[in-house]
């Protein structure tokens, strides 16, 4: 008897384990499709309307979870998406890269873009840090050597940050993926 008790509580927490992954999946690819809605209206003047928002909303997207050292409480998500199933008006969403690159706060569920966004928040991601008195912010080396994320340039990021540049040939880390590409 005691063994079926133990057994159904094994159940139920493997199975609220489960739900709970599931939620968290979802909260992370709706937040990451809310993050790319802007990317459309800063491509040639686009607004957003009802069947920008409808299509973005429900594509479907791919995300890789990064590996990543030094942050608690974050998940880094690669988002790549399909071209075909992103088309507006003859104009493809990534024509500048492959993907982009998204910082979620767990605990606070906040987001920072990273990397390929139209506009990047790694210098609002740094001052979060500094107020949750993170250490090893004082320069670009010491940053880089011990926080890292998986394919992220780090220290070009947080220069680039610091700068308050958005000079991508000083700063390749800051390629917009959404140069558009007319398709006909």
């Amino acid at each position: 008897m005691i063994k079926k008790k133990i057994l159904i509580i094994l159940l139920v927490v493997s199975v609220n384990a489960s739900l709970y992954s599931q939620i968290d999946t979802t909260l992370i690819t709706t937040i990451t499709k809310l993050q790319l809605l802007p990317e459309f209206s800063a491509w040639n003047g686009h607004k957003l309307d009802k069947e920008i928002v409808n299509k973005v909303l429900n594509a479907p997207i791919h995300i890789d979870f990064l590996q990543s050292s030094g942050f608690d409480n974050f998940v880094f998500t690669f988002i790549k998406l399909d071209n075909k199933d992103l088309l507006v008006d003859n104009l493809k969403l990534l024509g500048g890269c492959n993907g982009f690159i998204l910082a979620v706060d767990t605990l606070n569920i906040e987001s920072y873009r990273i990397s390929g966004f139209f506009e990047n928040d790694m210098s609002k991601l740094l001052m979060y840090l500094k107020r949750k008195s993170y250490h090893h912010l004082g320069c670009a080396n010491s940053f880089s050597e011990y926080y890292s994320i998986e394919g992220v340039d780090l220290k070009c990021l947080y220069r680039a940050a610091k700068k308050n540049s958005r000079d991508t040939k000083k700063y390749p880390c800051l390629k917009y993926c959404g140069e558009p590409i007319w398709v006909y």
